[in-house]
C-alpha cells in the first residue's frame, strides 16, 4: 500500500478479488496501483461492496486492513483500536443470535462484552468523532444489556441477575462518560433498586440454604450481602 493511499476498490479480475489504490476520491485522477485484494485486507472481502470507494481509516476502524501494509503510519495504539472496534462488532453479532434464541443471561455477558470492547477502543483514540460514537454505543449496549437480564430475572430470581443489572446500571453512572441528565437519574434509581434487590436476594438464598442444611451455599452467600454492602459504602450513589 502507497503510504498517500486514501481509498481502495474492490473488483474482480477474471476471477481474482482485486483492489484499486486511490489518493484521493477521483477515480480518474487519483488512481495508483491494482493488487491483489489480499494486500489490503486481512478480513473482509465478502462484507464490503464492490466497485465503489472506500475509505482506508473506515476499512482499518472495522479491522478489515490488513496492517502489515501500512506498518508505516499505524502504531499499535491504532491497531488495539481498529481491532477492539471489530470485537465489539462481533460481540454484538453474537448479541442478536443469542436475542433470537431467547439466551437472555448469555445475550447480557455479550452486551457486556461490547462494552468492555467499546471502552478498550476509546481508550486507543483521541479522534473525537470515534468517542462521541463509541460513548453512544456504550449507552446502548448497556441498556440493551439491562434488557437482556430483566428479562432472566423475570424468569429467575436468582441473586446473580440483580448483581448483574446492578453493575450494568452502576456502569452507566461513571463519570469518565458523559451521560445525558436523564439517563443519569434514571441509572440512580434503578442502581438503588437493583443494590436492595442483589441484597435481598443473597439474604433469602443464605436462609434458604442454611434451612436445607447446605452450609457451605449459606456462607457463600452470606459473604455476598457483606460484599455488597460494602461495595455500597465505597461507592456512595447521588
Amino acid at each position: 500500500m502507497k503510504p498517500d493511499s486514501t481509498h481502495f476498490k474492490l473488483f474482480l479480475d477474471h476471477g481474482s478479488p482485486m483492489a484499486a489504490l486511490f489518493c484521493g476520491t477521483d477515480e480518474s485522477k487519483h488512481w495508483q496501483i491494482n493488487v491483489l485484494a489480499s494486500e489490503i485486507l486481512a478480513s473482509g472481502w465478502e462484507e464490503l461492496p464492490k466497485e465503489c470507494l472506500i475509505s482506508i481509516d473506515s476499512a482499518r476502524d472495522k479491522g478489515f486492513l490488513n496492517t502489515t501494509f501500512h506498518a508505516s503510519t499505524i502504531d499499535n495504539q491504532s491497531v488495539i483500536f481498529s481491532w477492539s472496534m471489530r470485537a465489539a462488532r462481533l460481540a454484538a453479532l453474537i448479541s442478536e443470535r443469542e436475542a433470537n434464541q431467547n439466551d437472555n443471561i448469555s445475550n447480557g455477558r455479550s452486551c457486556r462484552d461490547v462494552v468492555c470492547f467499546l471502552e478498550k477502543a476509546a481508550k486507543n483514540t483521541r479522534n473525537q468523532d470515534h468517542l462521541n460514537d463509541i460513548s453512544r454505543q456504550r449507552v446502548a449496549w448497556l441498556l440493551r444489556g439491562v434488557d437482556a437480564y430483566v428479562k432472566a430475572w423475570e424468569l429467575n430470581t436468582v441473586p446473580q441477575n440483580a448483581e448483574s443489572l446492578l453493575e450494568l446500571f452502576f456502569s452507566l453512572l461513571d463519570n469518565s462518560w458523559k451521560c445525558e441528565l436523564n439517563v443519569r437519574e434514571m441509572a440512580i434509581h434503578n442502581y438503588n433498586f437493583w443494590l436492595k434487590s442483589a441484597i435481598n436476594s443473597w439474604m433469602n438464598l443464605s436462609r434458604k440454604a442454611e434451612t436445607n442444611g447446605d452450609y457451605n451455599t449459606a456462607a457463600l452467600a452470606a459473604s455476598s450481602v457483606l460484599r455488597l454492602i460494602e461495595f455500597a459504602e465505597v461507592n456512595q450513589v447521588h
